[in-house]
């Protein structure tokens, strides 16, 4: 189960968006032991709430408020998101942050993530489900023998990408430079993962 383990801001992260060196080498020390025992998925600190800015919707209508907010123990200065099996061992994680961090006195909180299966079965749930499957980073050319019309589509079917191209040399000036049984093989395809493309052709 995946927990976000959100550091609390004071009036120190909400002054200062620089980190103390010292400070900051234990937290890398301990990123590295969560990252060792596989229990870190990610995590990242936040800039003082002076640089943000809230919105505020109101009957579908959103007022952009700026910063900086008060108090500073309702706001964020940081997270890590643990992959843990249980409250208790995200709890033993917690307990071991570094006391370099505001010489000990630091505010945590722990939340669990929601997962596919805490929801009823849906058509949204369906579409949450489709866009977890796509990868989060991907450029990439391959080249099929001719079956490159199959191998999009079950690549799409796969990923939950969208196959936004699929043309056959037949449809492009290609088509006098190869043979008539090569008309409806593809000279090009693309399909979009995140705005990354695996993209192919047959040769």
């Amino acid at each position: 189960m995946r927990y976000m383990l959100m550091r609390k801001a004071d009036a120190r992260t909400e002054s200062d968006p620089q980190p103390d060196p010292r400070v900051l080498a234990a937290m890398a020390d301990y990123n590295e032991r969560m990252l060792r025992a596989g229990v870190m998925v990610s995590g990242d600190g936040l800039r003082p709430s002076r640089e943000g800015c809230r919105l505020v919707l109101r009957d579908g209508e959103p007022r952009v408020i700026a910063g900086p907010f008060t108090p500073s123990e309702e706001l964020l200065a940081g997270y890590s998101v643990l992959e843990v099996d249980s409250l208790e061992e995200a709890i033993r994680w917690a307990r071991q942050w570094p006391p370099e961090d505001s010489e000990g006195s630091v505010t945590l909180e722990l939340r669990r993530y929601y997962t596919f299966e805490d929801f009823a079965p849906s058509a949204g749930l369906e579409q949450h489900r489709s866009q977890a499957r796509l990868p989060d980073e991907l450029n990439l050319h391959l080249t099929f023998p001719g079956t490159c019309r199959e191998a999009m589509g079950f690549y799409a079917d796969v990923t939950g990408g969208h196959l936004e191209a699929l043309i056959p040399y037949g449809e492009t000036p290609a088509a006098e430079e190869v043979p008539a049984a090569w008309h409806d093989r593809i000279i090009h395809a693309s399909l979009n993962l995140r705005g990354r493309r695996l993209m192919g052709a047959d040769m």
